[in-house]
């Protein structure tokens, strides 16, 4: 994989220098509650199923969206990137997406579908998504995109897709992604931590006991400005070995 790089990285055209990306999907629960904390009572060690508890239905708390992040090493690049967040018929009504999606920021596109999870067609979507957020920067950047090895991401319509918007893949080992993928290494933790944090001001101040999708989505958007949107990410690109002929590798990974 670190081969395939350098020598992706060795044939981007003079004049151009090649520009990092990571994409991977995280599933978000609409519930983020249920941590240590959040209710203050003692101990009652006698009847502990009567415990108070949050209040949250059980179909609240299995419900998920997917997001469908990308990161990259320019943060002035960084917020034009698209962000996808998939939500099936049930959790996106038909009368309340238009309304949502107007709400949402310019770079967030909210996607309704049978299934919370990404497919192939979606995918397809989602890198002309990415083509064209990047057009205007072509003249300058080779874009060179990290996906792990799940099926959707290696269908020979995704690939095409990327031929179709100059943008060269990289396929990032199977069971590797915990310790190669930028996503994953350094951003999704410090992303859901975020989340988590807003969910749980934002319940605090909220009119009912929880959040609607369109409270929720806030929080989402709050995440991705201040956390995918507010850090630069040069570093993890490094630390994961794309760039500089692996020279600042991460200590975790010289140690694996």
């Amino acid at each position: 994989m670190w081969q395939w790089y350098n020598s992706c990285a060795a044939r981007v055209p003079r004049g151009k220098q090649p520009l990092r990306i990571n994409l991977d999907e995280t599933s978000v629960r609409l519930f983020q509650g249920g941590g240590k904390g959040t209710i203050a009572c003692k101990k009652r060690r006698d009847r502990p199923s009567e415990e108070p508890h949050e209040q949250a239905s059980r179909a609240k708390r299995r419900t998920c969206l997917t997001h469908v992040a990308f990161i990259c090493e320019k943060p002035e690049i960084q917020p034009l990137l698209p962000q996808v967040i998939v939500g099936n018929h049930a959790t996106f009504l038909v009368r309340d997406l238009a309304a949502l999606q107007a709400a949402a920021p310019p770079n967030v596109h909210l996607v309704r579908q049978k299934s919370a999870w990404n497919n192939q067609q979606l995918m397809c979507r989602i890198i002309n998504m990415l083509g064209l957020a990047l057009r205007g920067y072509l003249a300058e950047w080779q874009p060179i995109l990290l996906l792990d090895c799940s099926r959707v991401h290696l269908h020979a319509m995704v690939f095409n897709r990327c031929l179709a918007n100059n943008i060269w893949p990289i396929v990032v080992p199977a069971k590797l992604t915990w310790l190669l993928q930028p996503c994953d290494t350094h951003a999704f933790q410090r992303f859901k931590v975020y989340l988590r944090n807003a969910y749980q001001a934002a319940r605090a101040v909220a009119a009912s006991q929880e959040l609607n999708v369109a409270e929720f989505l806030a929080c989402i958007y709050s995440a991705i400005r201040f956390v995918l949107q507010g850090t630069v990410w040069d570093t993890a690109f490094d630390a994961d070995g794309f760039g500089h002929g692996q020279q600042r590798l991460s200590n975790l990974i010289q140690r694996n």
